[in-house]
Formats: C-alpha cells, sequence, structure tokens
C-alpha cells in the first residue's frame, strides 16, 4: 500500500498503538505485507525537527511491535508535505 497512515499518534490516522495492531492485522488478513507511511508535514503548523523526531518515535514504536510478535510486515517512512503560502 502507498499510502496509509499506520504511525501510531502522528496525524490524522492511527490514534495509538492498539489501532495501528488493528490496522496491520487487516492488511496481513488481505495479503498486504509492505506499506508506505505517508504522515502529513504542514510547514505552515509544525517544524520540521519536531516532526521528524515525532516521526521516528513513532516509528520505533511500530518497529518494535513488529519485531516482537516477528510479524512478517514491512513499513517505508515517506511524508506528504503541506506548505501554505503567506502573502
Amino acid at each position: 500500500d502507498f499510502h496509509t497512515h499506520i504511525l501510531p499518534g502522528l496525524d490524522h490516522g492511527s490514534k495509538s498503538i492498539e489501532e495501528t495492531k488493528a490496522q496491520i492485522s487487516l492488511f496481513l488478513k488481505h495479503d498486504v505485507r509492505e506499506v508506505i507511511c505517508t504522515s502529513h508535514f504542514y510547514g505552515h503548523v509544525h517544524r520540521i525537527d519536531d516532526f521528524l523526531e515525532r516521526r521516528e518515535k513513532s516509528s520505533l514504536v511500530l518497529e518494535n511491535y513488529i519485531k516482537e510478535n516477528k510479524l512478517d510486515f514491512h513499513f517505508h517512512q515517506d511524508s506528504n508535505y503541506n506548505y501554505k503560502h503567506i502573502l
């Protein structure tokens, strides 16, 4: 899947690791084993370094869950960037 919001607590997607677990379960049920996490970055709202730090922390939570449960599931980090220009 090329557009997911499964990183827990990062944007308008998964609110918790429990919700992420349910999403992964559905992916695996439908033989989806690899996804791209496309978290939203709003340049007019967030600082890039804060966003990247939050994304990294959330990714580590997901990575640990996958490893601890020996899941055949992989994810890649990416982002949707939205910059609002004020004239």
